[in-house]
């Protein structure tokens, strides 16, 4: 019994590790709104790995292709992050991101300021050959006319995925 013991914490110990590259996300300076990534987009380039990290570099449109397999796999929120770039080089941090279920918790929502910018965690998908993940930056009151928005950038991502 203590043998089956010792196997099943070990096992669910190392299923709490990080298993993908950590992220990081260069947005636009004050960019907010939908952000879709696409994957395995032949015609585009791949991503930079820096340290252990992708840098996506995301352009004004929100929509970042890639060449890049989609980063599959667990990962510490601590591993994915999410800054606006600055003109004079610099870089400011953008809350988050969080997920659903973060959402739905009492802690959460009671934490979150209505002012602030966030990175809401949206999907992870595929329209024909892409695949494709999105988030949402927006204030905490603004997540309806963002989500629109995002959905408005999957939509164009259909339709390119249809004449491919």
């Amino acid at each position: 019994m203590k043998v089956f013991i010792l196997v099943l914490f070990v096992t669910l110990i190392s299923g709490c590790k990080s298993d993908r590259k950590g992220e990081i996300h260069l947005l636009p300076e004050g960019y907010t709104g939908g952000l879709v990534i696409v994957y395995q987009d032949l015609n585009a380039p791949p991503l930079p790995l820096i340290d252990g990290y992708y840098i996506y570099n995301i352009p004004d449109s929100g929509i970042l292709y890639t060449s890049t397999s989609i980063n599959d796999g667990s990962i510490l929120t601590s591993k994915l992050q999410f800054y606006h770039k600055q003109s004079n080089g610099g870089l400011i941090k953008i809350n988050g991101p969080l997920t659903r279920s973060e959402l739905s918790m009492e802690k959460v929502k009671n934490a979150i300021k209505e002012n602030e910018l966030y990175v809401f965690s949206e999907y992870t998908g595929a329209s024909g050959r892409y695949a494709y993940s999105s988030y949402m930056i927006s204030k905490s009151n603004e997540t309806e006319e963002i989500w629109l928005h995002m959905q408005n950038l999957i939509s164009k991502l259909h339709k390119k995925s249809n004449h491919d």
